[in-house]
């Protein structure tokens, strides 16, 4: 799936907090979150904002990208649960993982944000083959 600005910046809940699968409705199977270099930077400049309620969201929402990312390196927001499966109690979960998409080099952005959202999203598509989600 590919998240944009207002799914983060609006969503009730904190990113690592959201389950991505139940949205989906995908329940078991893993999700992997694509966010491209737009949304980070348009992230970065709401955290600059004025106003505590606009910006407070958004520079949570890439300091815990940063530490997922950096500091444990591996972008997993949850890991696969699959203890129901074997008679252990709750729902089976699939791993939910992150990554950052940057602009391809010599990529021009096109002039208004959405349509070079649904842009990257349509070449997260080619690339994985299969449809992409985009989340707003």
């Amino acid at each position: 799936m590919v998240a944009d600005t207002s799914f983060h910046g609006q969503h009730p809940d904190k990113l690592e907090s959201v389950d991505l699968a139940v949205l989906l409705e995908l329940r078991d199977e893993p999700v992997h979150l694509v966010i491209t270099i737009l949304v980070i930077d348009e992230l970065d400049n709401l955290k600059r904002s004025r106003g505590q309620e606009v910006r407070w969201r958004p520079a949570y929402t890439l300091a815990y990208l940063d530490r997922i990312l950096n500091d444990r390196g591996d972008g997993t927001i949850r890991p696969a649960d699959t203890s129901a499966l074997h008679g252990g109690p709750g729902t089976p979960r699939g791993q939910v993982t992150v990554e950052i998409l940057p602009d391809p080099p010599g990529h021009r952005r096109l002039p208004i944000n959405d349509d070079e959202l649904i842009d990257r999203a349509l070449a997260v598509q080619a690339l994985a083959g299969r449809s992409v989600t985009v989340l707003t």
